[in-house]
């Protein structure tokens, strides 16, 4: 077995990211899908499945949390929401989420509709 390429998805469902090494944790690679994005009125996931958009929003991590870049070139930066509202989630890992605040829901309402 050959490793060929090493790929993180800091927000689930957005472009992936390359990288030449990788760290891994319990939780998986580090870096790796600790972002989503959630319905707020159903608490569903929305992944590229429902919205195929997502998957021409970049997201690369920061030191404070994750950049989300649009394809005509706008970025946003986001950061780990550390009091924001807890969102009910229908994630089987995860019972609750916390909201990263009115400028990232404007950003993607806008993007994704």
């Amino acid at each position: 077995m050959q490793v060929t390429s090493l790929h993180t998805y800091p927000v689930k469902s957005m472009a992936a990211v390359s990288q030449r090494i990788l760290d891994v944790e319990p939780g998986g690679p580090v870096g790796d899908r600790r972002w989503a994005v959630v319905d707020a009125g159903t608490g569903e996931k929305v992944t590229a499945r429902e919205e195929p958009g997502m998957l021409h929003l970049a997201a690369s991590t920061t030191e404070d949390g994750v950049r989300v870049e649009t394809s005509d070139g706008r970025a946003l930066d986001v950061a780990h929401p550390l009091d924001g509202a807890r969102v009910a989630t229908t994630f089987s890992r995860l019972s609750h989420a916390l909201d990263a605040g009115d400028e990232a829901a404007a950003l993607l309402s806008a993007e994704l509709g």
